[in-house]
């Protein structure tokens, strides 16, 4: 069923927002601007989707944990830095992410090279880690450049995407290119 025809009320839309001390990386919008955006976005409003700040890594865990009938979508405004819950723990992280992905939920990263490198809470702030190539080939995505000058493709709704966004927001997809 679509999430608007799920009992309990419609799932929230995270945001996570680690504070200062998480600089972004190849993004320049802050977690407070994604925030004030979906609070603000004419379809949260009418469909009264909650938008929830997540503010450690332990909470952002257990929003993947309990999946996307709480959590339809989990956005890291921090571009190429993945949040991390210790040194080290970046495969375990991206092992999460693709359960919650698999299991419905929508993971949006917003800038720069997916999973290029992590940031884990320490005493006293965070630690950087660097990832590389082997974030985005541990998601099975595959990791080199495409053509520049492609010719953007035409966007289109799947039968069950249509069920979800309704006929009015299908047709505004089928009228965009990628």
């Amino acid at each position: 069923k679509a999430p608007r025809e799920w009992p309990g009320g419609p799932p929230a839309v995270g945001v996570i927002d680690l504070g200062a001390g998480v600089g972004l990386s190849w993004a320049r919008i802050p977690p407070a601007d994604w925030v004030a955006a979906f609070e603000e976005s004419r379809l949260a409003r009418e469909w009264k989707v909650p938008v929830r700040r997540i503010t450690t890594v332990p909470a952002l865990v257990a929003a993947m944990d309990a999946g996307p009938t709480a959590w339809l979508a989990l956005i890291n405004p921090y571009g190429e830095t993945l949040p991390i819950p210790e040194p080290g723990q970046w495969q375990e992280m991206l092992g999460k992410i693709r359960a919650y992905v698999n299991n419905g939920g929508c993971w949006w990263e917003t800038g720069g090279y997916s999973f290029h490198g992590a940031v884990a809470p320490v005493a006293g702030g965070w630690k950087g880690e660097p990832i590389g190539p082997s974030g985005c080939g541990a998601m099975g995505i595959p990791v080199g450049g495409g053509e520049v000058e492609q010719t953007p493709e035409p966007l289109k709704a799947t039968a069950e995407g249509r069920a979800w966004l309704g006929e009015e927001v299908s047709a505004r997809v089928a009228r965009t290119t990628s």
